[in-house]
């Protein structure tokens, strides 16, 4: 939050003016490996920056708390969605270091205790520790209900800033992510960030944006959309996300587009045969000039 002068008790009515907005991750934990080492890698973000995570969920929190603590701001809350192995199973694990040193976590942790642990630095210290993660469970036979649970939880949130790391956990959390996105839009609720893990060779990964993959929804339903409705707006929020602000011409092919289906789908709304026919030729027109 942008504003963090305030008391721990304060920070859990959202409804006060003083607040600007809630910067909340989304993510899905995934379980200890099973030989019960983890090593630790190097992780880079925008070729540049270089953040260290020993369990695989670490990197992304680190890079986004320090990109908004430049900001002045906080990561403020970690939504973890959780299934019963992540919450309960209990592992002796051992590190493996860069620096060839190695050591024990003392006693047996759960992947979920583990996490908390490591993470509460990298979160809004003005915020108690119960109020930073908030943790859902979820049963992968049944994932619509851990859906249902998050987006309860983002709607409580005032002005939530949603950050999203889809990397990590079961095999349905880039559903789940989809499913959580889109449901929210409609709310109003537009997702700041996307971000995930691009492993290379040896201990050197990266960090990257991963906005681009779960945009194609939004292209598929927009097409659907015209396809059998003859409404343009989600097609046309598409284009102009995906407008491209480093090449001229690539702006001048998407507003050409976005003309020529906005023409047709009011010849479609207004019954007006002309203009839908109108609107038909242009569109010829253009893919006949892009080949």
């Amino acid at each position: 939050m942008s504003n963090t002068n305030v008391s721990s008790n304060d920070f859990r009515d959202y409804s006060l003016d003083s607040w600007d907005h809630c910067n909340v991750l989304l993510l899905a934990l995934s379980t200890f490996h099973h030989s019960g080492v983890m090593e630790e890698n190097k992780f880079i973000w925008n070729d540049a920056e270089e953040y260290t995570g020993i369990y695989q969920l670490d990197p992304v929190p680190k890079m986004l708390s320090a990109h908004l603590k430049k900001q002045g701001e906080y990561l403020d809350k970690m939504i973890l969605l959780c299934t019963d192995a992540v919450r309960n199973d209990r592992k002796k694990m051992k590190i493996e270091y860069l620096d060839g040193k190695s050591e024990c976590i003392p006693g047996e942790l759960t992947a979920l205790e583990y996490f908390k642990s490591k993470m509460r630095p990298y979160l809004n210290p003005d915020i108690e520790e119960q109020e930073q993660f908030i943790v859902v469970p979820v049963n992968e036979k049944k994932i619509e209900e851990g859906m249902a649970e998050t987006i309860r939880i983002v709607r409580t949130l005032r002005n939530p800033r949603l950050y999203i790391d889809p990397h990590g956990g079961f095999r349905e959390v880039s559903l789940v992510a989809e499913a959580v996105i889109s449901l929210l839009k409609v709310e109003g609720i537009e997702v700041a960030g996307i971000y995930g893990i691009e492993h290379g060779q040896g201990k050197e990964n990266k960090i990257v944006d991963g906005s681009a993959g779960f945009h194609i929804f939004d292209f598929v339903s927009g097409i659907n959309e015209f396809i059998n409705y003859g409404r343009a707006n989600s097609l046309e929020s598409f284009l102009k996300k995906s407008t491209r602000t480093d090449g001229k011409q690539e702006n001048v092919w998407q507003n050409r587009l976005v003309r020529c289906i906005r023409t047709i789908s009011e010849g479609i709304q207004l019954c007006n045969i002309p203009v839908f026919e109108g609107g038909l030729d242009e569109l010829t027109q253009f893919f006949a000039a892009a080949e």
